[in-house]
C-alpha cells in the first residue's frame, strides 16, 4: 500500500465568517489523486476566535465544489471560553486526476471569525490500495438519549473483517440548538462492548453547541460477522438531553485497511489529570518509542480527551512529534456543571524515520481544568507503510 500525505496545511490568523458559505481563506488544495480506487481522508480543525458575546459559526469541507461530511458549529461563549472543533470524512471512487479539497465557514450568529493565535489546520490522507470504506452511514433523523446506553439512530452497521486487519472509526455529530445546558456521553460500540474513548456532545443555549468528532484505531477483530455502533446516554441521568436533528447530519464510517500498518502506540487511561500553567505533557498520553518503518511512511497521531465539569473551565492541546509541537491548537471549556465535551486532535507527518517520540501536550486557559476520572481518554500512533515497488506522491499543497 502506498500513502500520500496530498493537503497539509497549518495556519494561524483571523479569519471572519461571513453571511453565506465561504471559502476559508489558505484552506484548501488541488493534488492529484492515484484513482478510484482510493481512500481519501480528510481531517480540518479550527478553534473559533473568543469574545465577549456569544459568537457562533458553521464549518464544512468540499471536494471539487460539493460538500462532503457533516457540518459542524463552533461558538465563542466569552473571552477564554471558545471551543474548537474537528470535522473527520473518508471519500473515494475519486478519479485519477486533480481534485480540489477546501474548508468553509458560515456565520449562524453574531461576527465570528477564525482565533488569530490558535494553529488551524486541514490535512488529506490518501490510502491508494488495501483501504475500503466497509461503513458509510449518515443520519438527520431526529434522536435523543435516555437513561442508558442505546444506538444512535443510523449510526450502526455490520461486516465482517478481514483478519489481521486495522480499522478505523470514524464519527461526527452536531446538536440542535436548545436552551438550558443538556449533553450527552457518546462511545463506540464493537459486538456488545463498549470502546474507545468516552467522549461527550450538547448545546449551552441557542446557537451554542458544542458537537463531537471521534476517531479511533482497533485491531484484532475476529473474521466473523461485526456488530459495530455509535451510543449515547444523557448526562445527568437523562434528565438533560441534547437532541440530534435534520438541521445537522451525522456520520458514522468504519474504515479497514488490510496491510502495510503497525499501530504503534495504543494507549486507553481513565484518570483525572489537571493541565498544566504552560504546555506540558498530559500524563500517560506519550510513546518515547514509536518506530516509523521509513521516510516513505506517513505517521498519524490521535487523540480523544473529555473535560470534567465545572465553572468557566478552559484548556487547550496540541500534539508534539519528533520534539515539535505540530498541527492543530484545539482549545475546549466547560461552563457549568454538567457541561462536558470531547477534544479530539489528529496529525499526519511523514519524511520521519528510526525511533521518534509522540506525545500529547495541553495547558489550562482559566479555571483550573481537568480530565474526567469516568471517561476514558485514547492516544494512539499508526505507521501506515509503503510496500515495495509502489509510486509515491510528494506533492504537498500548503
Amino acid at each position: 500500500m502506498s500513502t500520500n500525505l496530498l493537503v497539509d496545511v497549518d495556519q494561524t490568523g483571523e479569519v471572519l465568517a461571513e453571511a453565506a458559505w465561504a471559502d476559508l481563506s489558505g484552506m484548501t488544495g488541488s493534488p492529484t489523486v492515484q484513482g478510484t480506487g482510493s481512500v481519501c481522508l480528510l481531517i480540518c480543525h479550527m478553534t473559533i476566535e473568543d469574545a465577549t458575546g456569544d459568537e457562533c459559526m458553521d464549518v464544512r469541507m468540499l471536494v471539487d465544489g460539493s460538500p462532503v461530511g457533516p457540518v459542524m458549529s463552533c461558538f465563542s461563549d466569552a473571552s477564554d471560553e471558545a471551543n474548537g472543533v474537528t470535522l473527520i470524512h473518508a471519500v473515494t471512487g475519486l478519479s485519477a486526476a486533480a481534485h480540489t479539497f477546501k474548508v468553509q465557514l458560515q456565520i449562524t450568529q453574531e461576527t465570528p471569525g477564525t482565533n488569530v493565535d490558535f494553529h488551524r489546520t486541514f490535512q488529506v490522507i490518501e490510502f491508494v490500495d488495501n483501504c475500503s470504506i466497509k461503513i458509510d452511514a449518515s443520519s438527520a433523523a431526529a434522536d435523543e438519549p435516555g437513561t442508558t446506553y442505546t444506538d444512535i439512530i443510523g449510526m450502526t452497521g455490520t461486516f465482517t473483517p478481514v483478519a489481521s486487519s486495522l480499522h478505523l472509526l470514524i464519527f461526527n455529530a452536531n446538536p440542535e440548538a436548545g436552551t438550558g445546558g443538556h449533553f450527552a456521553d457518546v462511545q463506540f460500540e464493537i459486538g456488545t462492548t463498549l470502546e474507545g474513548p468516552a467522549s461527550a456532545l450538547g448545546f449551552n443555549n441557542t446557537n451554542e453547541m458544542h458537537g463531537t468528532s471521534i476517531l479511533w484505531a482497533r485491531t484484532g477483530l475476529a473474521a466473523s460477522s461485526t456488530d459495530f455502533a455509535v451510543r449515547w446516554r444523557g448526562i445527568d441521568g437523562g434528565t438533560n438531553t441534547p437532541d440530534l436533528g435534520t438541521t445537522y447530519t451525522r456520520t458514522f464510517q468504519v474504515l479497514e485497511i488490510t496491510a502495510d500498518f503497525s499501530l504503534e502506540t495504543d494507549i486507553e487511561i481513565s484518570s483525572s489529570q489537571a493541565a498544566p500553567d504552560t504546555y506540558a505533557v498530559q500524563t500517560g498520553m506519550t510513546d518515547s518509542a514509536v518506530t516509523v518503518q521509513d521516510t516513505d511512511s506517513v505517521v498519524l497521531t490521535m487523540a480523544h480527551y473529555t473535560l470534567a465539569d465545572g465553572v468557566d473551565r478552559t484548556a487547550k492541546g496540541r500534539l508534539k512529534i519528533d520534539g515539535t509541537l505540530v498541527g492543530m491548537e484545539a482549545e475546549t471549556f466547560s461552563d457549568a456543571a454538567g457541561d462536558v465535551l470531547g477534544s479530539q486532535l489528529a496529525w499526519a507527518v511523514d519524511g520521519k524515520s528510526g525511533t521518534i517520540a509522540a506525545e500529547l501536550h495541553w495547558e489550562q486557559i482559566q479555571g483550573s481544568p481537568n480530565t474526567d476520572t469516568g471517561r476514558e481518554r485514547t492516544f494512539q500512533v499508526i505507521d501506515f507503510q509503503t510496500s515495495a515497488g509502489d509510486v509515491l506522491q510528494s506533492q504537498v499543497m500548503m
